[in-house]
């Protein structure tokens, strides 16, 4: 009788053993909705492989409430729950705080989304899979010069976001080697009256006769320029990047966003691997087929990452995770083909210019890695 109980008590653990992974994002605060659509891709990515050598995950939610204060409790929180690995989070100030803090417990951490150069750099244990800001800003500057023949620009950037600043920088670099006349427009979102100063600096932005603007911001700041912009007749063509959530776009700024080119990760109607499709029929099954799911995908891809880094290292040890992860090879991802340089923690893969038209996002182009090097 014992030796059955024991037998029945060894095969219940078995059964119900399990990895836990944490969910690094902004569920409340300004963020949220960003936070909504990465709950949306590790929830898809749970149904679509929900075990591992033989155990099953556990999603543990570390909500950072959009702000780096928040991040740091949330990754606290995640260590002491025993995550494996980690995933996340949105905006680079935040990811950098969360990288710092995982490197130095030697957990892995897969940066799904933030463009920071910064996050990668001297660590083993962070990994990114979305392009960084070196990537998007060299693509920007020339989407818009070659490709739109533009030779006077704005650019808007937000002083209190990293990922802002680096981004202007980046693109300002590298487009003044086309032409001179580009001229930089900062804004602190967090000052009091900012609706004055959006209205205040429009004019000035207005007033400088710009070709295109570059908003590098955020999506709920570059929604109120938008409209400013519009209602003073400004008529350029409008860039920005990966910090625009194009649905939240048109929902705040509604026909003042057609015509914003973006860069992007993700778009249904490019479908680069087998895995895209399965992730958009399990996506739109769930939720609906969402213009803006360029998010979604990367958590997704990021969930499945791990789990194949379990499976090659055959282990659930923290150390080979973080190795394998770094010795990704031709990953057939949702976002694409996926090869993680060991070195960097850097990827090579496709980056997609999207263009939001009659309030639907549609799929424009795609820059490959190599016509940057060039």
């Amino acid at each position: 009788m014992k030796k059955t109980t024991v037998l029945l008590l060894f095969f219940s653990v078995f059964l119900f053993a399990y990895i836990k992974i944490g969910l690094l994002a902004p569920l409340t605060g300004s963020h949220n909705y960003i936070g909504q659509y990465m709950k949306n891709g590790i929830t898809v990515a749970q149904i679509y492989k929900p075990t591992v050598l033989g155990q099953r995950v556990e999603i543990i939610y570390g909500d950072t409430g959009s702000t780096v204060e928040g991040t740091k409790k949330a990754v606290e929180y995640l260590i002491s729950q025993g995550v494996t690995a980690l995933i996340g989070e949105y905006a680079s100030a935040r990811t950098i705080v969360a990288a710092e803090m995982l490197e130095k417990a030697k957990i892995p951490l897969v940066n799904c989304i933030s463009t920071n150069p910064n996050i990668t750099k001297g660590r083993q244990y962070v990994t990114r899979i979305s392009f960084n800001d070196e990537t998007q800003g060299k693509a920007l500057a020339e989407l818009t010069a070659k490709n739109l023949r533009v030779t006077k620009v704005a650019v808007l950037t937000d002083e209190v976001e990293l990922f802002s600043v680096e981004l202007s920088k980046i693109y300002i670099n590298h487009f003044s080697k086309y032409s001179k006349d580009v001229k930089e427009f900062k804004y602190n979102k967090n000052q009091q009256n900012f609706s004055k100063s959006v209205e205040q600096m429009s004019k000035q932005i207005f007033d400088f006769k710009p070709q295109a603007v570059v908003f590098t911001g955020y999506t709920n700041e570059i929604a109120l320029f938008l409209i400013a912009l519009d209602k003073l007749g400004y008529r350029g063509y409008k860039l920005s990047s990966t910090g625009v959530a194009s649905e939240q776009l048109v929902k705040l700024a509604g026909k003042s966003a057609e015509g914003v080119l973006i860069t992007n990760h993700f778009h249904f109607e490019y479908r680069p691997t087998k895995t895209t499709k399965i992730f958009t029929k399990l996506y739109t099954e769930r939720y609906g087929l969402d213009v803006s799911i360029g998010i979604a995908p990367l958590v997704f891809d990021s969930y499945l990452l791990i789990l194949d880094a379990i499976e090659r290292s055959k282990s659930f040890e923290k150390d080979k995770i973080a190795i394998a992860i770094r010795n990704t090879k031709n990953f057939q991802g949702a976002t694409g083909l996926l090869t993680v340089d060991p070195l960097t923690g850097e990827n090579t893969k496709d980056l997609l210019i999207l263009r939001i038209l009659n309030g639907k996002t549609e799929y424009l182009m795609r820059i490959p890695p190599d016509y940057l090097d060039k």
